[in-house]
């Protein structure tokens, strides 16, 4: 990282694409790529450790160590917490067995390209605008039809963080005090009620983080 004090997504690294200026790992000795077990060392020694948090937009640990090395990675928590949810999304994991990290990997990817392409359309149109249209247009679009204030999401983006507060607790107490007593999930030792509230409350965070990022964006 140019500054191991950045913790947002604008944050820039040294290297290229082909080329990485990552320290190598003792076991993988590859720039850019660490172990599990390699990252899981790198915690156990915490003057190594500069950041270590669990980034809400992504849902994925980040780890910063050694002043400027960043890592992005899933521990076998946040791992549990996807497959519950992609399991509720998706179909029961066991279906994938091992193929679901590769899964996991290539939803994500499949993600990115879209986004990609997205901003390529959005780029050449843009270009092309710039070539053809006079600048001088922008004298007469603001005189007739001046660009109206952007709107203001700040209340809209605090009763969504109230509402995502507000219903994680009452379910939590619905689950606990209705659903986990019926006869059906009564059963001793049964963990069916639980994964249902923890995939519930998953998906309703969920959904309220993507409606926030919805309201934050332009028009």
């Amino acid at each position: 990282m140019v500054d191991g004090d950045c913790c947002t997504e604008e944050c820039s690294f040294t290297g290229s694409l082909v080329v990485s200026d990552a320290t190598l790992g003792p076991c993988t000795s590859e720039g850019g790529i660490l172990a599990n077990a390699e990252i899981l060392e790198i915690l156990d020694d915490s003057s190594r450790v500069k950041h270590n948090f669990l980034d809400q937009h992504t849902h994925s640990n980040v780890l910063v160590y050694d002043d400027n090395q960043f890592i992005s990675w899933m521990s076998e928590d946040v791992k549990q917490e996807h497959q519950i949810f992609y399991q509720a999304l998706v179909c029961d994991s066991e279906d994938l067995g091992p193929r679901k990290d590769v899964a996991r990997i290539a939803i994500t990817n499949l993600f990115v390209k879209i986004k990609a392409i997205y901003r390529t359309v959005e780029d050449a149109v843009a270009d092309s605008a710039a070539c053809k249209i006079n600048s001088a247009l922008d004298s007469f679009s603001n005189d007739l039809a001046p660009v109206p204030p952007e709107p203001d999401n700040t209340g809209l983006l605090l009763l969504l963080d109230i509402l995502t507060i507000g219903a994680s607790a009452a379910l939590g107490l619905l689950f606990k005090n209705v659903i986990a007593k019926l006869p059906k999930f009564a059963a001793a030792g049964s963990t069916v009620a639980a994964n249902l509230e923890d995939t519930t409350i998953l998906a309703v965070q969920q959904g309220t983080t993507l409606a926030k990022d919805l309201a934050s964006k332009d028009p």
